[in-house]
């Protein structure tokens, strides 16, 4: 086997889905578009604001607690079936106990 086979061998398995319980606090969750912030969007439970979160062009999720804050990143790209920013906000959440 070549060196170019072995790097794009398909060996591709998608993440599992999230569970149900984390589903539906993702789903509890409002998405709006962050203003002034074009791959950012802020993050409502129930009116209150929590943060922001995006998922960037390779997968990778991000959230920070206010526009000053640097992203924390939390993870690669999830399952196809999982809401957008799904494991961002389920990290957004967890980090402020919510």
């Amino acid at each position: 086997m070549t060196a170019w086979n072995r790097a794009f061998k398909d060996d591709y398995v998608e993440p599992s889905p999230i569970s149900n319980n984390d589903m539906a606090k993702v789903l509890e969750c409002e998405l709006k578009p962050s203003c002034g912030l074009k791959t950012w969007n802020d993050v409502f439970l129930n009116g209150v604001y929590l943060g922001m979160v995006r998922t960037k062009l390779g997968g990778n999720h991000e959230y920070r607690l206010s526009r000053n804050d640097s992203p924390v990143y939390c993870g690669q790209i999830g399952n196809t079936g999982d809401p957008k920013h799904a494991r961002a906000i389920l990290a957004l959440r967890i980090k402020l106990v919510v």
